[in-house]
């Protein structure tokens, strides 16, 4: 995910007022969540020190950001596994904290041409950074941050061919969503 990294999580992500981290990391580096292996990146680490992936959405700072991005896979993948689905203004904030609201549409490009198409929504998979608040299709991960939250979620490509890549899209609305890491389970593991 490093060539679609748009943020640093020192700073405060939704807002230039802001010198606190908006996702203090208690760790970087190779951390294992239900057997299932993330690369959190040292923003220290980076030349241009972003570590995290905020698309546009919510307002000031955050709607400055990329509206979208492109994360290169090339494999197959049965799953893919998202660490963050936590957003500026995510659920219960955003539109009249309203669950269903689409924050990211996933766009799973294949080496072959093809495509499929995933939307993620505010209050299912995607909930406000600030305070854990549980959703249905997402789950709080403990001890990763200071304070707030970060959570964890799947979903499947429909097909099992090599995947070129994965476009990430906000839909430029009342939420800024954050991804921190990807990991692409391999088919038949």
């Amino acid at each position: 995910m490093t060539r679609a990294f748009t943020a640093d999580s020192r700073k405060g992500l939704y807002s230039e007022l802001s010198d606190k981290p908006s996702l203090d990391f208690s760790r970087f580096g190779l951390v294992t969540i239900d057997r299932v292996p993330f690369e959190i990146v040292n923003p220290s680490a980076m030349n241009a020190g972003r570590n995290v992936i905020v698309l546009k959405g919510g307002v000031g700072f955050a709607k400055s950001l990329p509206q979208r991005v492109e994360v290169p896979v090339g494999t197959t993948a049965s799953v893919i596994h998202v660490l963050g689905g936590v957003a500026g203004w995510g659920y219960p904030n955003g539109v009249a904290g309203k669950t269903n609201e689409p924050v990211v549409r996933a766009q799973i490009e294949y080496a072959d041409g093809e495509s499929q198409e995933v939307v993620f929504r505010n209050g299912q998979e995607f909930a406000d950074y600030r305070k854990r608040i549980d959703v249905p299709r997402s789950r709080y991960v403990s001890d990763l941050v200071a304070d707030g939250q970060i959570r964890l979620f799947t979903f499947e490509p429909s097909r099992t061919n090599e995947i070129a890549k994965i476009v990430l899209e906000s839909y430029n609305g009342s939420s800024a969503p954050t991804f921190v890491a990807m990991t692409a389970q391999l088919s038949g593991k």
